[in-house]
């Protein structure tokens, strides 16, 4: 490697008509034993320092949250048909997360479905004072109908 690296300097020196420095020349000899010697302790001591499975530190495995209490509080009060709107919502938007097809902020989502949760919660909701359809399964176009 040395040899060809000697090579291709000298004759880059040639073709630009430049001169050849003095360590071009030295590139093939070989180095002296003290150089040599402390190079291979130092290659031995980082390979006691690196951990054999130095490569399962770069892989960790997600796991999904188990739902808390806390989950189990925001959802009460709210039907099951509308639990089930909520559920396809956060599914759907998660895929298209994953597709890479959002339709709004991170934080907007957030707060439209912490708003759609309240609704769901509200007692003039549950007494039928009014009723709200998301057009199309999405929280950003929503039709909402007062009924009493």
């Amino acid at each position: 490697l040395l040899q060809h690296l000697k090579r291709i300097i000298s004759d880059l020196c040639k073709l630009y008509n430049l001169p050849q420095h003095p360590d071009v020349e030295m590139l093939d000899q070989p180095l002296p034993a003290e150089q040599s010697t402390q190079e291979e302790v130092s290659s031995d001591e980082e390979d006691e320092e690196m951990p054999e499975d130095s490569e399962d530190l770069d892989h960790y495995e997600m796991k999904e949250e188990e739902p808390a209490d806390g989950k189990k509080t925001e959802d009460e009060g709210i039907g099951k048909e509308n639990l089930a709107i909520l559920e396809k919502i956060k599914k759907n938007q998660r895929q298209d997360y994953l597709n890479g097809a959002v339709s709004g902020s991170v934080q907007a989502t957030d707060r439209l479905m912490k708003e759609l949760r309240d609704i769901y919660r509200s007692p003039s909701f549950k007494g039928g004072y009014y009723a709200v359809e998301l057009v199309n399964d999405s929280l950003y176009d929503w039709n909402v109908k007062l009924l009493k």
